[in-house]
């Protein structure tokens, strides 16, 4: 009998142990997926240069958030996937991912501005203008989102309310706002800046083309002018016709129509 006993007793030690150690062997596990770690481990990845990583970790930590992780954080990690997805030119997810950010918190300015900022990039300018809004709502000094607003109205030709906006970005202390001021000066000081912008542009892409680079590869690498036409840039409207001619006309021929002439009507020198 006291044998027995003491046989039952060490096999509840022994299982007791066992429970234990799965257990220590379960917690570290248990901890990796969680939304938390995943979302830390991502942050970790993208700090430290790894970003393919980093958005195989953000990715992992939607997939195990749960109602009681916060609606906050699920939006940062919307938000910084967004990011990944922008800089990859993944436009349609990013967008689709930081538009779910800000239904979930309508507290971050800066969510709406870079939402606005990549209906820019897709030349979305009314979406992107009522996203630059409700940043402003938020944060009544938020001097990059009324100067992206001044762009998106610039584009869209409403320079009055794009003058508006500048002003009130400059007088923030946004130095690009004060530049693009400038845009709204006399004729002819347009009709300069006009000018040495697309002669930048014609010979960055001479350049490129030489450099053994096809047409359209030298027209990937610029980018469109922004409307202080400062930097190396190409006017967007001659930008969109080369492309455009392109299911009708081989290369040589579409660069030629839209920048073989040093003042094209595409370039909108006044």
């Amino acid at each position: 009998m006291t044998q027995t006993l003491a046989r039952g007793k060490k096999r509840a030690v022994l299982l007791a142990a066992a429970l234990l150690a799965l257990a220590a062997a379960g917690a570290p596990r248990a901890r990796a997926e969680s939304f938390d770690s995943s979302a830390a481990k991502g942050r970790q990845d993208l700090a430290q240069g790894r970003r393919g990583q980093a958005l195989l970790e953000l990715s992992r930590a939607l997939a195990l958030w749960r109602p009681a992780d916060g609606k906050t954080p699920r939006a940062r990690v919307l938000a910084d996937k967004a990011a990944l997805e922008n800089d990859v030119g993944e436009l349609d997810r990013a967008i689709a991912d930081l538009s779910a950010a800000v239904r979930l918190d309508k507290k971050r300015p800066d969510y709406f501005y870079r939402l606005g900022r990549l209906y820019m990039r897709e030349s979305r300018e009314v979406p992107a203008i009522g996203e630059f809004y409700k940043a402003v709502a938020l944060n009544l000094s938020y001097k990059e989102a009324y100067f992206a607003r001044g762009q998106a109205y610039e584009r869209l030709g409403n320079r009055d309310f794009a003058r508006q906006d500048y002003k009130t970005a400059c007088r923030l202390g946004y130095r690009p706002a004060c530049d693009a001021l400038d845009v709204t000066a006399p004729r002819r000081r347009r009709r300069t800046l006009a000018r040495a912008a697309f002669a930048r542009c014609r010979a960055f892409l001479k350049s490129c083309a030489y450099g053994g680079a096809s047409f359209s590869q030298c027209v990937k690498r610029v980018k469109p002018c922004a409307p202080d036409l400062r930097g190396t840039c190409c006017p967007r409207a001659c930008l969109s016709l080369f492309w455009g001619l392109l299911p009708s006309r081989n290369e040589a021929s579409a660069y030629d129509a839209a920048f073989g002439s040093p003042r094209p009507a595409c370039a909108g020198i006044p």
